[in-house]
This record gives structure tokens, C-alpha cells and sequence, in this order.
């Protein structure tokens, strides 16, 4: 009876007991089976979202909401120096790696494989250089100042964003609203460029910034100017020199207007001037305040380069340039003026 009821009997540890009967490879192609099947299931997790087992990669996480621009200017350089001043230094690229690791029966016959006792190992390292681009980097930017800076400071100086249209001008007025070095975005302003700057190819197309007096000059004139006139036009632009500073305005026609006068470098103005027409938005830093008591601005160096190389070209290219009914200099110094309620702002970018 003891010897039927021994031979009936459930093996007790039976798993065990087989695996330790079983042969060296059958044991480890069961274990390999076992790791795949578990890697596999790890795997399905991750990509549906019940894990997150490997890390999605992405630049930095955004807490802009909005919609992506079309760059109409920026200035790259300056934008690295803030964001690395923020972070502490900045890497222009980074270098990622994935590592790939499968492990198989040694009696599978892989080829470029390692053997590693009685299983082989196939391993795969996928690498790629990461380079953010301007735009990235400013988009990066704006999200760190958002992050940071919503709250107002010891001295104030919050990343504030104005529209334009409205009360943008009475802000821009009140003392405890902006103050100088703040970072400041404007939405909805219209960008105004001075009649004598049409002749850059870049800004040919933008809103006119007229002086008192002044008309406004033809686009069919403009057309003529550069069809009959390329040696004077040529003359003109080569005295401003190669990458002159623009006399960029934006005209906010908001409760008696007000003015924002932005220095911009020409090499930093995308090649598209027909897109420079209409509403923008502006982030830059402030950098003069206009104050009831200090209520003038006026730039030096726009009144002397523009001056200058006005009164080298030949007299048609001012004509066309509607500069002869009040005179080059009254053109040029009020185009280089702003009065208060204003601002003058040092542009990061500018985009729509």
C-alpha cells in the first residue's frame, strides 16, 4: 500500500525537481524564454502608458501655450546669453544613446554575437547628436521666464505679457507696471518702419513710420527706385554698412497712443519683408523707460548713421524716398524720437 500511495503522490518541488534533472541548455533557453517574455511585457506597458519604463525623450518640457510662430526676427545670440545665464551655462548639443540588449540560446547560431557561457549576447547602442535650433532655444527660453518670473520679485521685474489693443498704452504709462530690464512680450502691435529704411530689401515691404509733414512713399515708387536707381541705391546701403541697426517702431494706437522704439539688427530680420505687414508679437527687454519727468529719447546713433549716408546718395534715391518735402534731417531726428507714454525695447524676437 505504501509503495502505490508513494507512486500516486504529487511530487512535491516537481518544477524544481525537473529543472534540476533537465540538461544545462534546456535550462537556460527556459530562462531566456522567461526573459523575453517578461521584456516583451514591459515593453507593451511602456508604449500604452501603464509604465514608464523608458524615458520619452524631448527637449524640456514647455509651459508656453501657444500656437508655433513664424520667426519674423530673432536674435539668437542674445537669447543664448540669457537662457545660459538662467541655467548656468549652456551645451549647444547633447549626445543620447539607447542601449539595446538581447539575450539567446548559444545553439541559435546568431552571427556577431558574444558568447557569454551558455547563452549568447547581442547588444545594440544607437547614437545621435542632438542640435536645438534658434527658434527651439527661444521657445525654451520663453518657458523658463515663464516658469520663473510670473510672480513679481524683489524688484518687481516679472516676465509680463501687454496686448496692445486696449489698455496696452496705459500700461506701458504707469510706473509700477514696467520697469526697466523687465522682459517684456507685446501682442498685437503694428510694426513701423521709416520711410529711408524701405530701401534694405529685407524691411521693403513694412508699414511706413511717416515724420510730421511727411508722405507716405508709393510701393510702384519703391519699384522704380530699385528698377532705375541701383547705382545711388547701392551707394546708400553701402554707407550704412553691413549689418546696420534698424529704427524699428511699433505703433500702439490704444487711448491716445504711445510708441515703443526697438533698435534691430538687419542680419536678424528674416528674408520674407511682405510678412512684417500687420499685427506681431514682440518679446524683448526693456531697457529706457519714459517718465513724465525724463519724457524724451532720442537715439544718436540712428540720427547720425542714417543722416550720413542720406546726404551721400544721390539726390534722385532721396526723391524717391519722399525725403525732399521736410528735409533729411527732420525725417531722420523724428524717426529717432520717442516721446512719453514709451518705451524703448532691446528685441529678442519677433514672430506671428
Amino acid at each position: 500500500m505504501s509503495e502505490r500511495h508513494h507512486e500516486e503522490a504529487p511530487e512535491k518541488g516537481g518544477f524544481i525537481s525537473r529543472l534540476r534533472s533537465a540538461r544545462p541548455l534546456d535550462v537556460a533557453g527556459a530562462i531566456v524564454k522567461a526573459v523575453v517574455v517578461l521584456v516583451t511585457l514591459v515593453v507593451a506597458l511602456d508604449l500604452v502608458g501603464v509604465l514608464d519604463v523608458f524615458e520619452d525623450e524631448q527637449l524640456e518640457p514647455s509651459t508656453v501655450a501657444r500656437l508655433p510662430g513664424e520667426y519674423l526676427y530673432l536674435d539668437d545670440e542674445r537669447v543664448d546669453a540669457y537662457l545660459g545665464q538662467l541655467r548656468g551655462g549652456l551645451s549647444p548639443t547633447e549626445q543620447r544613446s539607447i542601449s539595446l540588449t538581447e539575450s539567446r540560446d548559444a545553439q541559435l547560431g546568431l552571427e556577431q554575437v558574444v558568447q557569454i557561457g551558455g547563452n549568447v549576447e547581442r547588444k545594440e547602442v544607437i547614437e545621435r547628436t542632438v542640435s536645438s535650433g534658434a527658434a527651439d532655444r527661444f521657445y525654451v527660453l520663453e518657458s523658463e521666464l515663464e516658469a520663473r518670473f510670473t510672480e513679481a520679485d524683489d524688484v518687481g521685474l516679472r516676465f509680463k505679457s501687454v496686448l496692445a489693443p486696449g489698455e496696452g498704452c496705459e500700461e506701458i504709462a504707469r510706473l509700477e507696471t514696467i520697469k526697466e530690464g523687465q522682459i517684456l512680450r507685446i501682442l498685437g502691435a503694428n510694426l513701423r518702419v521709416p520711410t529711408y529704411a524701405l530701401a534694405l530689401a529685407k524691411i521693403a515691404h513694412a508699414d511706413q513710420f511717416l515724420a510730421p509733414g511727411q508722405a507716405e512713399v508709393p510701393r510702384q515708387r519703391l519699384t522704380q527706385l530699385a528698377r532705375d536707381s541701383q547705382p545711388g541705391l547701392k551707394r546708400l546701403v553701402d554707407s550704412l554698412g553691413p549689418d546696420p541697426q534698424l529704427p524699428l517702431r511699433l505703433q500702439i494706437k490704444a487711448r491716445g497712443g504711445c510708441q515703443v522704439f526697438m533698435p534691430a539688427r538687419y542680419s536678424k530680420v528674416i528674408d520674407a519683408p511682405s510678412m512684417l505687414t500687420g499685427p506681431v508679437t514682440i518679446v524683448g527687454k526693456v531697457v529706457r523707460r519714459l517718465t513724465r519727468k525724463e519724457s524724451t529719447y532720442f537715439d544718436v546713433d540712428t540720427a547720425v548713421r542714417y543722416e550720413r549716408a542720406l546726404r551721400r546718395s544721390a539726390p534722385g534715391v532721396r526723391r524717391m524716398l519722399g525725403l525732399d518735402e521736410v528735409g533729411v534731417r527732420n525725417v531722420v531726428n523724428s524717426s529717432a524720437t520717442v516721446h512719453y507714454p514709451g518705451l524703448v525695447l532691446l528685441p529678442l524676437a519677433m514672430y506671428k
